[in-house]
Parts: structure tokens; sequence; C-alpha cells
């Protein structure tokens, strides 16, 4: 604007010049009435342009004054960068003098458009916070089926297993029966995240239950039914015979019957000979449900568990059958059968050391069978314990002296112990029992035959 006041300015003065000097004030002008008459035409062109100019001027300044303001107005919205005003070019005081005097022209005002953003100037987009990470829930227990699904209706505990996925330590079995319920929680065995047992109160009476697993941290699992099946009832019959009616005519004939619920024993022998009949027709599935009934009427029934057992094995479940062991083995501490079965499992799952500590627990409680302690003797070779393992064969031997291939084994023993005289008898009273086959055979002779070399044996095959 500074500008445009200057040209206004310019234009004021070159009228009054032109005036004064129409009025023949200004020195070197004349007063010849053509020369006032050449300048009138001046005069008029003069004012036209002076208006032309107030006129544009004021256009411009309320073009610009609202080109600023939409500016301002666009460059406030969110989302949008301002652009940095352009810095003045520097004019040199020449050039300034030149476009003051120069001929006036209309002022052309350039409006610019703010500038897109680049990547430098532009305000850093704010990144939003990533959600909170919320902890998945853990998976709530699953029943996939109980065994046995049916109980029968008596007194005392009966076991149930309950068997699924995702149980934890601490969880508690809920029963409900109609009109009423209970939790149950010292009664629950947790045996690891795929199975438990729970014991059972039923009473006398045909019922239908219901049951469901709660993990410590509140959640549960649906309910699965159990039913309850009506008692057994056995009869004992008392007759009042002719005699007695005969000498007493007044007293009527009469059969009176006493109903006497079955006892533990008695259920759990009746559920073992159910599974053995099952087995032999090749129901295993339901066989395997009738032993463990059997178990839980009864958990000192020892043919229940080891015949249990044995099906896991066969089936290829080799863990279950080491946890149902393991249960076994707190009701029958002192049982070498299931000691001894206990340790080939273990053998396999948890190596030597294992077994050989399963089988010591037991030999320190109850008398071992030639079997027995043939086993503990060829797991201590396989763990270089030579004494022991001599030990436990000669007691082995002393049971049963026929068996050559514990005959074998204590040569091995005595052989690794030095005793070069007691390994050659040994290996030839192994020979002479006629009870091994041709590859121990073929081992005993080349023992013999190294002995007489003083060589090492290249070979010692676990001997039980």
């Amino acid at each position: 604007m500074s500008l445009i006041n200057q040209m206004l300015r310019d234009l004021d003065a070159r009228r009054a010049s032109e005036q004064l000097a129409q009025d023949g004030v200004v020195t070197g002008t004349t007063n010849n009435p053509a020369a006032r008459r050449s300048s009138g035409p001046i005069i008029l062109l003069s004012a036209v342009i002076v208006i032309l100019f107030i006129a544009l001027a004021a256009l411009g300044w309320l073009h610009l004054n609202s080109t600023a303001t939409a500016s301002a107005s666009h460059m406030d919205k969110p989302g949008v960068v301002k652009a940095a005003a352009p810095k003045p070019a520097a004019v040199e005081p020449s050039r300034a003098a030149e476009t003051v005097h120069d001929a006036p022209a209309a002022p052309t005002v350039v409006t610019e458009r703010p500038a897109p953003a680049t990547a430098d100037e532009a305000e850093p987009t704010p990144i939003e916070a990533p959600d909170p990470v919320t902890p998945s829930p853990a998976p709530a227990p699953r029943i996939d089926r109980i065994s046995p699904a049916r109980l029968r209706a008596q007194q005392g505990l009966q076991q149930v297993s309950v068997l699924g996925s995702h149980f934890e330590p601490g969880c508690t079995v809920e029963v409900r029966w109609p009109g009423g319920g209970s939790i149950l929680d010292d009664r629950v065995e947790y045996l690891d995240t795929q199975q438990l047992t729970v014991k059972l109160r039923t009473g006398t009476r045909a019922d239908s239950w219901t049951l469901r697993v709660i993990n410590p941290n509140g959640s549960s699992s649906d309910s699965i039914a159990l039913q309850i099946e009506p008692p057994l009832q056995t009869a004992d019959t008392d007759i009042a015979g002719d005699d007695l009616v005969e000498e007493n005519p007044d007293v009527l004939e009469r059969v009176e019957k006493r109903i006497r619920p079955l006892s533990a024993a008695e259920q759990a022998e009746r559920h073992y000979q159910q599974g053995i009949g099952l087995l032999q027709q090749g129901q295993g599935t339901r066989a395997e449900e009738a032993l463990r009934q059997a178990i839980g009427s009864d958990a000192e029934h020892l043919r229940a568990w080891e015949t249990l057992a044995g099906l896991l094995i066969n089936a290829g479940r080799a863990v279950e059958a080491t946890e149902l062991l393991a249960r076994a083995r707190r009701h029958h501490p002192a049982q070498g059968t299931l000691a001894q079965l206990h340790a080939r499992l273990l053998l396999d799952t948890q190596g030597a050391p294992a077994a050989i500590n399963e089988l010591e627990r037991t030999a320190a409680v109850a008398p071992q069978s030639g079997d027995y302690l043939a086993f503990m003797g060829g797991l201590y070779q396989q763990q270089e314990r030579y004494t022991d393992s001599r030990d436990a064969y000669r007691k082995a031997l002393a049971l049963k002296p026929q068996q050559g291939t514990w005959w074998m084994g204590l040569a091995i023993a005595l052989e690794k112990l030095g005793d070069k005289p007691g390994a050659v008898s040994a290996y030839r009273k192994a020979a002479e029992s006629h009870t091994l086959n041709k590859r121990l055979q073929s081992f005993v002779a080349q023992r013999l035959k190294g002995l007489e070399t003083e060589t090492a044996p290249t070979a010692l095959p676990l001997v039980e």
C-alpha cells in the first residue's frame, strides 16, 4: 500500500504543478492563449487516470483483505500445514527509484495459494497408542467322559474317573441331583490336566446326577450325566419247616425275605468278573469301565489293578498305565507284582535309576520272587553296579536254580568283578541248563572261549 500512496502523492504533485503552470506561476511559462488551450486535455486525462488509480486501489485493497481472511481460515483448519511466508526480494536503491518514478501502472495483487507441506515441514501425525494387550483367559475345563458312567446305589464311597482337558491343580467337582447338590474338594484327586478322580457316596436310592469340574479361577466345564442305578439285592430265605408247623400248629407257615446289600468287596468282584468276560469278548472299552468300577468299589482288589494296567499297556497307553500303577502302589505298597510291572514302565519312560528305586523301595518291606530279584540284577548291570547285580542273581538262583539266563547274568557280573573261576563256572552252568536260545548259547560259548584267552566280552546282553 505504501507504493500506491507514493504514486497518489506524485499524481497530486503533478496536478498542482500543472495547475500553477496553467495560471502562469511557474517560471519559463508564457501567458500565451494558445498554450493554455493546449494544456486542457492534459488536465482532463490526468484526472481520469487519478480516478482510475483510486478505484483500482480500492478494489485491490478489498480483494486482498478477503483473500487474506479466507487464507487464514483455511490455514487454521486441522490438518492444514501453514506455508512459510516468502521473504521479500532485495531491491537495489536505483531500481527502487526507477520503480517509483516510472509511468504509473495498475498494481497487481497476487494471492499465493498455500504451498503443500513437504515431508520435512509437515507437522508429525500423532500415532495412536496400541490397545493394551489383554492376556487371553485360561481355557475352561472340559469333560469328555467319565468312567464309569453308571454307579450302583450303595453305602460307602465309589470312585469315578473324570477324563477331559484343561484341569488345574486345586480344582473341585460339583455334584448335583434333583433338589440339591454339593461341591467336593477333599475327595477329588488331581492326576494331570486330562484326568482326575472323585469319590462319591451315592446312598441307596436310584437317581440321576450331574458332575462338572470347577478350576480355581472360577471357570467350569459343562455338566455330564451320571446315572445312579438301583442297588443290588440278595435274598436270604428262612422257611418254617413242616416239623415246626406240626409241633406248633398255631404257627403259620411263612417265607421271610431279608434284603442285604452287597459289600464293597463283593461288588468289586462282581465288576471284575464282568470286566474279564468283556475282555474275552473283545469289548475293551466296556471292560475298562467294569474294571474301573471294581477298583472304585474296593481299592484293595489287586487283580482288578493288574488287569486294568495290562489292558492299558496292550492298548499302547503307557503313560496312563504308569499313573494307574503309581496309584495302585499307594494301596499295595508291599505288592511285588505291581512294583515289578511299575518298574518296567518306569524303565521305558524315566530310565533305569527310577526303575531300580521302585524295586528297592518294595524290596525293603516285602519278600521277592526269583523273577523280581533277577530283574533287579539285570538293572544293576545296566548301571554297572556289578556287586549288587551279583548278589541279586545269587538270591534269585537260590529260589530257581535251573534258570540258565540267571546263571549267565551271574557269570557276567563275576567276570566284571574279576572273578574268573566263578565266571567260568557260572557260564558252564548256564550252558548246561539247556534253557538258552541260540543267541544266548552263542554268547556263552564265546565267553567261555574268551576267558580261556583272557579277552574281555565284546557285548553284554541285559539279563533278567
